[in-house]
């Protein structure tokens, strides 16, 4: 029987609770050792501010949104991509668990635009190109994403956690191909000179027009709810929030 990954948003004020934090990684770790798949998108909104209260640069928010100039846009990432992101995967280490952290610039996971210039370097996601989490949980590995997303010539930009999740939820897990009950993958791709044919890469996911603006908005209730897509050997992930 296939089980559809599930994709939680881990938020940045239950990183803060010790005692939380440890509770979040046992838990999930049972899961995960019952036969579900997961793929955790973090926040980290205490510990950028905490950051950039160290560095003397002001915190200011937008309807939510943290603004976010080229300084804290620097402090966003190493806080996103680094600090937080290397705990949350240590966590899940000291469970027995193969977590490997990557942000949404790695291997072209999220890509983003900006809206609302006002903003800063604060992105919508347009495009998630779900290849990396395939590889990673074919290999047996949890994904623990950054939202930090690869925007125009290269941009670095600052990415909601609920936005990110949502459209890393909403993104087709396994485009190649479909999955074999003893989890090998047939690929309907151009044929491997060693015999059997090789993968095709992953097409990107266009998320609907109004998909990241309707998060943004209401907030995690608004998130997909996984779900069989149409179309040959496609699938939804499904969502949860924390």
């Amino acid at each position: 029987m296939k089980t559809i990954p599930v994709v939680i948003k881990y938020g940045g004020h239950a990183m803060t609770v010790p005692e939380l934090s440890r509770a979040f990684a046992r838990d999930l770790t049972e899961l995960a050792r019952g036969g579900r798949s997961f793929i955790v998108v973090h926040g980290g909104g205490p510990q950028i501010s905490s950051l950039l209260k160290r560095l003397n640069i002001e915190s200011r928010f937008e309807q939510g949104l943290r603004v976010t100039d080229d300084a804290t846009m620097e402090a966003v990432e190493m806080v996103l991509a680094g600090q937080v992101n290397k705990a949350v995967v240590a966590q899940f280490v000291q469970q027995g668990v193969r977590a490997c952290g990557v942000c949404g610039r790695d291997a072209s996971l999220l890509h983003a635009e900006v809206r609302r210039p006002e903003l800063g370097n604060v992105g919508e996601v347009t495009k998630v190109d779900p290849a990396v989490l395939a590889c990673l949980m074919d290999g047996g590995f949890m994904p623990v994403v950054a939202p930090v997303a690869e925007g125009p010539q290269g941009r670095a930009l600052n990415v909601n956690a609920d936005t990110a999740a949502g459209a890393v939820a909403g993104a087709p897990a396994d485009e190649g191909g479909h999955r074999r009950p003893q989890g090998r993958r047939h690929h309907h791709g151009r044929h491997d000179p060693q015999g059997g044919r090789l993968p095709q890469r992953p097409r990107p996911w266009l998320p609907p027009r109004a998909h990241p603006q309707r998060l943004g908005e209401r907030g995690p209730e608004a998130l997909p709810r996984g779900r069989r897509a149409a179309g040959h050997g496609r699938r939804e992930l499904a969502p949860f929030h924390l």
